[in-house]
């Protein structure tokens, strides 16, 4: 669940962490190679099929069939990773103290840097940001797996098209099962905040994305170019 902290939607690119680079590749075969931002062509797609879905839902449609089994997948894997990382000597354990600041860094370079020298911090989940998706336990490990998979392992900030890589680049660590629920998670409610008028998700519900946005894929018929969010960007869990 998104994390109301407040970024800049336009910011450097950050450095990587090699440590978390070699963990990924030597446990799931993960490669950075040809992760770049989707277009924002591709995320406003992205955020029309999701809000919606999110209507329909929220009206009391069914949720779309196999995104629950997906979210369950997404479930096991993440803690499985989170396990992982825990135990490998050279990757950074996080630490998690309900003093941080809704953001511990200013930016994912910060994050990075940080993580490089040995210290990870990250905020828990508060009342607010919960999830119907998982208990908090669970959002507080997605949150550290995200950023480092996603963000410190690619360089990849946290501005809209910076999710969009980092989505990519945590996809290729999952099972194939996973991906569809990660890209809801992470990329759906992205796009809803950048082109929802800065809004985060309200989560009534599990809401969909496109299939192709599922598989890391283009939109075959990707609409106008839309003017972007102009406001700013809020931390992803």
């Amino acid at each position: 669940m998104l994390s109301q902290g407040q970024f800049s939607l336009d910011t450097p690119a950050a450095p990587t962490n090699s440590a978390i680079q070699s963990h990924l590749t030597k446990t799931t075969g993960w490669s950075a190679d040809g992760i770049k931002p989707m277009s924002i062509q591709d995320r406003y797609s992205t955020y029309l099929h999701y809000r919606n879905d999110k209507r329909r839902v929220d009206a009391g449609g069914d949720t779309a069939p196999g995104l629950a089994d997906s979210y369950k997948s997404l479930k096991g894997a993440v803690r499985d990773q989170y396990a992982g990382m825990q135990s490998d000597p050279s990757v950074t354990k996080p630490t998690f103290d309900p003093n941080y600041d809704a953001n511990p860094y200013p930016d994912a370079a910060a994050m990075t840097k940080s993580i490089s020298q040995g210290q990870f911090r990250v905020a828990p989940t508060v009342a607010g940001q919960d999830t119907i998706a998982w208990d908090n336990d669970t959002n507080d490990k997605f949150r550290a797996v995200h950023d480092q998979v996603g963000h410190a392992a690619t360089g990849a900030t946290f501005s809209p098209a910076g999710e969009s890589a980092a989505t990519e680049s945590h996809r290729r660590s999952l099972p194939q099962s996973a991906h569809r629920a990660l890209t809801a998670e992470v990329l759906g409610q992205a796009s809803y905040f950048e082109f929802g008028g800065g809004n985060f998700v309200d989560q009534k519900g599990l809401y969909d994305v496109p299939e192709w946005a599922a598989r890391g894929g283009t939109a075959p018929q990707p609409p106008k170019k839309p003017a972007p969010n102009k406001g700013v960007q809020g931390r992803l869990f």
